[in-house]
């Protein structure tokens, strides 16, 4: 049995407008123009990077939750429109405001009919988010789409090695990374991503904006080299630093296999380490936990 799914990695450039209505109108016409690349290439899933409708304006000092939109707005709308006529899962990353006014970094996850399928709200918002008045999520949801189970990492979720293994342990067989990484350079793809594949058996997507009129790419950049990565680590498809889509199809059923790892035979290995975890040696985890948690709430630096 087969279950074949292509995946595409959408790699817009990051275009600087005067205002955020500038801007959001900007994104969401070059976005739209490389989802229907995507739709030609008969994609089941798609991803778009980080903040894509607030990114590359100005937005001023303080809160965002004035410019943040609601999943009823009309980026989040277009998007839904065009996934629904072409029936393509897409992963839009938005800022928003929750049902409750909060505001999130959040990712909405569409499905083939063009309804939301669920957010994931960015459990690691890095500290300049935390300023801007970004509320952090906590939990590590799964979406059932109709090829299979889909979760998300945000940017800095990435920094963290439990946030793909929550997601992996939570049943996902595709993580998608959306983000707007400049800081560490490569070393995110050729270590850290692909290494969180490995560990979890899961294929990656990864969405960046590219590197666009700027001269020849240096640290400090966009990184660019959206792609997917495969259960093994290996690099599927890639866009370097150049505005366009990356597409590659893989089978969920079809696992990586290994050949005598922790024992005799031929069998999968995400199944094999899942089998072998010890969770009840890992307490650590909790335990350095409350004792940062201890610290901060003494305000001892």
């Amino acid at each position: 049995m087969t279950r074949k799914v292509t995946l595409s990695a959408i790699q817009p450039p990051l275009l600087r407008r005067d205002t955020l209505e500038e801007a959001r109108a900007a994104h969401l016409e070059v976005a739209t123009d490389l989802l229907l690349e995507a739709t030609s290439r008969n994609t089941d899933l798609a991803v778009l990077p980080e903040n894509l409708n607030m990114v590359g304006a100005n937005v001023g000092e303080g809160d965002y939750s004035s410019e943040a939109e609601t999943l009823d707005g009309p980026f989040t709308a277009a998007i839904r429109r065009l996934a629904a006529a072409h029936r393509m899962a897409v992963v839009l990353p938005v800022y928003r405001v929750d049902e409750a006014g909060r505001l999130r970094n959040s990712a909405v996850v569409i499905d083939k009919s063009g309804r939301v399928a669920g957010c994931y709200d960015k459990v690691h918002p890095t500290r300049g988010e935390i300023e801007r008045g970004v509320v952090a999520g906590d939990t590590w949801p799964v979406f059932e789409l109709d090829f299979g189970r889909v979760g998300v990492m945000t940017c800095h979720d990435n920094s963290f090695v439990e946030s793909a293994r929550c997601l992996a342990l939570n049943g996902a067989e595709i993580i998608a990374w959306p983000h707007v990484q400049s800081g560490w350079g490569d070393v995110v793809w050729d270590i850290t991503l692909r290494s969180r594949a490995i560990d979890n058996g899961v294929y990656l997507v990864s969405s960046c904006f590219a590197v666009r009129g700027e001269g020849a790419w240096r640290p400090g950049m966009m990184v660019g080299r959206s792609g997917v990565v495969g259960q093994d680590g290996a690099i599927l498809a890639e866009m370097s630093r150049d505005v366009g889509v990356a597409t590659a199809s893989v089978d969920l059923d079809a696992p990586r296999l290994v050949h005598s790892w922790t024992r005799s035979g031929e069998y999968p290995y995400a199944e094999e380490f899942r089998a072998d975890r010890r969770p009840d040696t890992y307490g650590a985890l909790t335990q350095a936990t409350n004792e940062v948690t201890a610290v901060t709430a003494a305000g001892v630096s």
